[in-house]
């Protein structure tokens, strides 16, 4: 059952909010935007057959299939930020991510998890597709997030900043499923990639150290932003 994992020692049955819609569609991408799509929640048993008694009462979902829906528009989205950079001519680095079927499930068992009640699709569940721009400079950044932000075939609808240096942009596809440009000071991408920590959300052991290293690296980055600035 794709409502299933085993994890800890116990099995884990996730639960959706019920839509009015086909029944196999429960959790695809046209309601993906939908603020008030909540409800969320999963439950703990100490065998499989507890489990898939819980599990069989709901929809299945098709992980593969919310993949597969939008694998065009992950490259029709690549495609269309690479242009806009060669363009305006910024040799910004880009890597971009297009998450596998059971990496997919995964994150979501553990963000519903996470956030309990709090969890929706719009704000916890953007980054099925993401597309990384890291460049040396903030100002570049700052200019590159106005560009891409005016391109109507982004559809970007929110901006977001951390620490006055990274910026996330939400934009949804055609099909309504959010996804996010991350764009990353150099510096910062290195202490990003270090803590594994792209969505702001993880909790970490090491917090201690990870808020250590964050303000070291916003430290350097300050020092390269008083620099010269090359496009």
């Amino acid at each position: 059952m794709n409502r299933i994992r085993f994890k800890n020692g116990s099995y884990q049955v996730l639960h959706t909010p019920n839509l009015v819609i086909f029944p196999s569609m429960e959790l695809m991408v046209g309601n993906w935007e939908d603020d008030e799509l909540q409800g969320f929640y999963v439950e703990e048993y100490n065998n499989l057959s507890e489990a898939q008694c819980s599990a069989f009462q709901l929809p299945d979902i098709d992980w593969y299939k919310l993949v597969r829906m939008n694998v065009d528009h992950y490259h029709q989205l690549n495609k269309i930020v690479g242009s806009l950079l060669k363009k305006y001519n910024f040799f910004a680095n880009k890597e971009t991510h297009l998450m596998r079927p059971e990496e997919l499930k995964e994150v979501t068992f553990n963000r519903v998890l996470n956030f309990g009640e709090r969890y929706t699709t719009t704000y916890n569940m953007n980054d099925i597709i993401t597309i990384n721009i890291i460049d040396p400079w903030s100002k570049n950044l700052v200019r590159i997030a106005n560009m891409l932000e005016k391109e109507p075939n982004l559809r970007i609808f929110n901006r977001k900043v951390y620490w006055d240096k990274i910026i996330i942009l939400t934009g949804e596809t055609e099909l309504g499923l959010t996804y996010e440009i991350k764009l990353f000071p150099t510096i910062l991408w290195r202490w990003a990639k270090w803590t594994n920590w792209y969505g702001f959300t993880n909790k970490n052991e090491n917090q201690k150290a990870i808020e250590q290293q964050r303000l070291k690296a916003i430290e350097l980055q300050n020092q390269v932003d008083k620099g010269i600035s090359i496009r």
